[in-house]
């Protein structure tokens, strides 16, 4: 009898230990007037600015990507398509392959965008590759 009850109890601890952990990282395309305070400021500060491309928005819980001139390889306007993420490995702090898919536009504008990424811890754990290629980020603003 005892030893159903440790077994069930070191099930159901197994279980609940799987529920905790790392949740996979997600994205979803949001207009500015839905980005925190913060993310604002930093947001109309890169709009005016010269930086172009993968722009990094975060703080200690929150982190935005704005996406702002970004050009493939051979300097043609672009815009996301598509965005997936990928675990690389198992380790606790896991870092994502964030695969990005492009297609040309005739203007740089209409590429801009802004994406809000769910359960990204920082920067240091997505990395970019725009239509197969390895990218890095332009420019990061960080809130901590």
């Amino acid at each position: 009898m005892k030893k159903k009850s440790l077994f069930a109890a070191a099930a159901l601890s197994a279980v609940l230990l799987a529920g905790c952990g790392e949740k996979a990282v997600t994205s979803e395309q949001v207009n500015a007037s839905k980005l925190e305070d913060f993310a604002t400021e930093y947001y109309n500060e890169a709009k005016d600015g010269k930086d172009a491309g993968l722009i990094v928005i975060q703080n200690a819980t929150n982190q935005y990507l704005y996406v702002k001139d970004l050009t493939d390889k051979d300097g043609n306007a672009v815009k996301i398509t598509d965005m997936k993420f990928t675990k690389e490995n198992k380790t606790r702090n896991s870092n994502y392959r964030v695969d990005v898919t492009t297609e040309k536009v005739s203007d740089a504008s209409e590429g801009e965008a802004i994406y809000k990424f769910e359960n990204a811890k920082n920067i240091e754990t997505l990395d970019f590759y725009v239509d197969g290629k390895r990218d890095s980020v332009d420019k990061v603003y960080a809130n901590h």
